[in-house]
């Protein structure tokens, strides 16, 4: 991402500790300063090392609910995540900032629009002497009694009358959220359905949060900020037109539009449509590179 969502989310977080330990770097956001003064950030390995349920383990990547104390006393539950870089990947890092670090700024970023975003609580990164990211984690808030948007269409579709009203509102507050982020130039590339968390015990109100904003970045040339703006329009609009239909999306362009990059509401239109086919893998190039994925996996194993 651009400096300038980086200056922004430092100065919506205030993180208040910037450590550089032996080829690792910190950062701890302010509501969290009891725990950078305990045993929790004193070091990298530290944070690697804090103990607590293993919801994913994946060869790359780790995640891991932990508990931290806040300055009141009190704790809050949390989710840290780790990313692993092997050699080739972290040679590709020299100068850029990790995944970790892209993501802590993205949710700050978009705390500070007021977005519905997941917390940021800290971030660090270690690199090698020559300069490669080898690991880095970002710690954000665990929320209790969301599902996913996924989730929540699987299970409820066909859609009742309430659940359809429900589902409106959710998109048009997703279409206002959207359409201030990417008028600032930033793109999450992750804006989809099984990133999206909701409570769905209460359809008479619209509690939400998004997370997972590794791949976040700001655009400024308008082809880029056209072609990724398509990405998240599309990674938003693929399960809800396969699994709500088109009406569903009307209340989604209530608010997005007017198009925040200055085209045609028609052209935005068809442009949310392509990238729904993206997405679903319905164009004849995205279901040949789906073919090709399954023969090399089974050719693995």
């Amino acid at each position: 991402m651009g400096d300038r969502v980086t200056n922004e989310a430092e100065n919506s977080v205030s993180p208040i500790m910037t450590l550089n330990l032996g080829g690792a770097s910190l950062r701890v956001m302010k509501p969290f300063r009891g725990a950078s003064s305990g045993d929790h950030f004193t070091s990298y390995d530290d944070v690697l090392d804090l103990a607590g349920e293993t919801l994913r383990e994946q060869t790359r990547t780790l995640l891991r609910r932990i508990s931290l104390p806040k300055d009141d006393g009190t704790e809050r539950h949390c989710v840290l995540k780790i990313y692993r870089y092997p050699n080739v990947t972290g040679a590709r890092t020299i100068g850029l900032r990790s995944k970790a670090q892209r993501e802590f700024d993205a949710l700050a970023f978009c705390a500070a629009m007021n977005a519905p975003a997941i917390v940021p609580v800290a971030c660090g990164t270690r690199r090698n002497p020559a300069g490669f990211v080898v690991s880095c984690f970002v710690i954000t808030e665990y929320v209790e009694g969301y599902v996913t948007l996924w989730d929540w269409l699987s299970e409820n579709h066909p859609l009742s009358s309430e659940h359809a009203d429900f589902l409106s509102r959710l998109l048009r507050e997703c279409g206002s959220v959207l359409r201030n982020v990417h008028k600032a130039r930033l793109f999450l590339f992750t804006f989809a359905a099984k990133n999206i968390l909701l409570r769905p015990d209460d359809l008479s109100t619209v509690d939400w949060r998004f997370l997972d904003l590794p791949y976040a970045l700001t655009l400024q040339p308008r082809p880029l900020a056209r072609w990724a703006q398509q990405r998240d329009l599309g990674a938003l609009a693929g399960p809800i037109l396969r699994l709500a239909g088109e009406e569903a999306s009307e209340a989604f362009y209530e608010s997005y539009l007017p198009d925040p990059l200055g085209g045609s509401d028609e052209s935005l239109r068809r442009l949310i449509r392509r990238g729904a086919l993206i997405y679903n893998k319905q164009t004849p190039l995205t279901r040949g590179v789906k073919r090709l994925k399954g023969a090399l996996r089974r050719m693995r194993g």
